[in-house]
């Protein structure tokens, strides 16, 4: 089959979720005639993104440098340039200074929300934060790190720290005197649907349909440009100046696949983790500016934007990570099956008896999410060069993970990609 002049481009995106959406953002600003190749029929099938960074050790030493990459202005930076509409930033609670969160001036109350909550890691001598290869000695070590960073740190006690955890029913007389946590205040999380949606519309109007092109399938890299399946019949383009694919889930067996066939050796993650995203139901009202961390388990308030329901928020997020699986393993069986098990209503159950003194607890929805474990010391150079015939096309890691973790990656990708042009 001939090649069709209407499917030409300068830059070819290969990819799902937002990692593709804005690097063609960034592309089209800048006069680029771009192409959008989706394997699925939905931007976000993959549900690749999290709203915050759950700050696993596996994934990077947790340091003060760590936590500032999470603070509201550098998070606003990073995920702004090239979103059609604005970003507003609720700072919360009154932060441990004694400062008032909020802003003046006119906000929109249906833009994305960089929300400023407290951090906050609880132990005791019944439980214990082993699981996220952490102890107390080593909490009050970035105490003092977080302490010279000027991030403003406390150590909590006893009935102080029990009280301030998300959740927790604070009428119990049960509570023990053995509780001890570290509170840094304003580690942000993000609203990532209301930035998906907003982002996808944009590109989608700045592009046309036609060169977003979703379900693509049997799509092949040649020197010429690349080959897909779509509505019917193959599709050809030729490409002038280059191709971005974005690695998540969704594309490693393709990626593997023409590795091999290059006999091309690649840069690797850690391997698939299993992400395990329920929500519970709370009877009583949600303190909204704390996320509180409970053994490997990520706890908070779940709603969109600033809280404003005169009832409060009573709908408890929990994220849970399963164990790490190998790639090839991931490929053979659908790691997703593991999630949701018995251990996983034992960790909910220690949860919500032992920590929030619930009576009992309601699920109002589940949801496993698979992703990479990138190792973000290592994604240094975020993108390399497949090489060979296949000079004109570039993997990227890191699509995948805290949202804005991937569009710091996004960002860095690009700079690499058009320093080539040059």
């Amino acid at each position: 089959m001939g090649l069709e002049p209407k499917w030409d481009s300068d830059i070819v995106l290969l990819g799902t979720g937002v990692a593709p959406l804005l690097a063609a953002a960034r592309f089209l600003s800048e006069g680029y005639k771009v192409l959008i190749l989706n394997p699925d029929g939905d931007f976000f099938r993959e549900r690749s993104e999290l709203p915050l960074d759950p700050l696993l050790t596996s994934t990077g030493e947790i340091s003060a440098t760590r936590l500032s990459r999470s603070l509201p202005e550098r998070v606003t930076e990073v995920i702004r340039p090239f979103f059609p509409g604005a970003i507003e930033t609720w700072l919360g609670n009154e932060t441990s200074t004694g400062a008032s969160g909020g802003t003046t001036g006119f906000k929109d109350p249906m833009a994305p929300h960089v929300r400023a909550r407290s951090r906050f890691w609880i132990d005791s001598d019944t439980f214990s934060l082993r699981e996220r290869n952490l102890d107390w000695p080593r909490l009050e070590e970035l105490y003092v790190e977080a302490s010279d960073a000027g991030l403003h740190p406390q150590i909590l006690q006893e009935l102080t720290a029990i009280r301030r955890f998300p959740g927790v029913n604070r009428s119990s007389r049960e509570f023990e005197s053995s509780y001890h946590g570290l509170w840094v205040p304003r580690i942000c999380d993000v609203d990532v649907v209301r930035y998906q949606y907003g982002l996808l519309e944009y590109v989608r109007e700045r592009i046309g349909g036609s060169r977003m092109v979703t379900s693509a399938s049997q799509v092949e890299w040649i020197p010429e440009g690349v080959r897909f399946f779509d509505q019917g019949q193959y599709q050809t383009a030729r490409i002038s100046k280059g191709a971005i694919c974005f690695w998540t889930p969704r594309l490693t067996r393709w990626i593997h696949g023409i590795a091999k066939k290059l006999e091309a050796t690649i840069p690797q993650p850690g391997g698939v983790r299993v992400w395990e995203d329920w929500t519970l139901v709370s009877r009583d009202a949600l303190d909204p500016s704390v996320v509180g961390v409970f053994e490997d388990m990520t706890v908070f308030a779940s709603y969109e934007g600033a809280p404003k329901d005169p009832n409060g928020v009573h709908a408890l997020r929990v994220l849970r990570p399963g164990a790490v699986v190998g790639l090839e393993q991931a490929m053979r069986i659908g790691p997703e099956q593991t999630a949701g098990g018995l251990e996983s209503f034992r960790a909910l159950e220690r949860l919500c008896g032992q920590m929030l003194r619930w009576s009992a607890f309601s699920v109002r929805s589940f949801e496993a999410r698979v992703l990479l474990e990138w190792d973000y010391r290592k994604l240094a150079q975020p993108m390399f060069r497949l090489g060979g015939e296949l000079s004109k096309w570039n993997v990227m890691g890191g699509a995948d993970g805290p949202l804005f973790e991937v569009a710091h990656q996004v960002r860095k990708a690009c700079n690499v990609f058009e320093e080539t042009l040059s």
